[in-house]
């Protein structure tokens, strides 16, 4: 979304792509090296975001720009636009710093909680629980089933509609 108002549609699904690549690179670098983040969001909002506002460092055209910034005539001829049309390094450095400034700013904020979480024993689950898994011990059944199960024919009553609970939503627990 970094770059919606200030690249063409084609450098979009350009970008898009790219970053879809990244996303599946970055995954499994952190799957080889063991780092934890089930729900893949560091590829996804850091590294595949990161992406995005290179892009724009990269390819803003200067007729975007002028469009969604209003031309300044204190800055006549100051227009910042991308490298790849001529616009100088100006707007693809500025956009290196930004990565690097929300980069620091969010290790250091998320850092000192999940430091805090942990010193004062939130971060984790006991053993026992993560090796049954969360679903079993805090809610009270599986989310999913293995593929022998489905085989096998057995249903997830959790996520089976009944006349009670026709919105598929898992029942309460009583």
């Amino acid at each position: 979304t970094a770059g919606c108002a200030f690249v063409d549609p084609s450098i979009a699904i350009l970008s898009g792509t790219v970053a879809a690549v990244i996303f599946d690179l970055v995954s499994e670098l952190f799957l080889k090296f063991k780092i934890d983040d089930p729900l893949a969001a560091s590829p996804m909002h850091g590294f595949c975001g990161a992406w995005g506002v290179i892009v724009v460092g990269l390819f803003a055209r200067k007729e975007y720009v002028l469009e969604v910034m209003g031309p300044d005539p204190a800055r006549v001829g100051l227009v910042r636009y991308g490298v790849v049309f001529g616009g100088g390094w100006n707007l693809l450095a500025c956009q290196l710093i930004g990565i690097v400034v929300i980069t620091v700013w969010t290790m250091t904020t998320i850092g000192t909680v999940f430091f805090t979480m942990r010193k004062l024993g939130f971060l984790r689950v006991p053993i026992d629980e993560e090796i049954v898994g969360l679903d079993i011990s805090h809610h009270g059944g599986k989310a999913y089933m293995s593929s022998e199960e489905q085989e096998m024919g057995y249903t997830n009553k959790m996520y089976t509609n009944t006349p009670s609970n026709d919105t598929g939503a898992a029942p309460a627990q009583v």
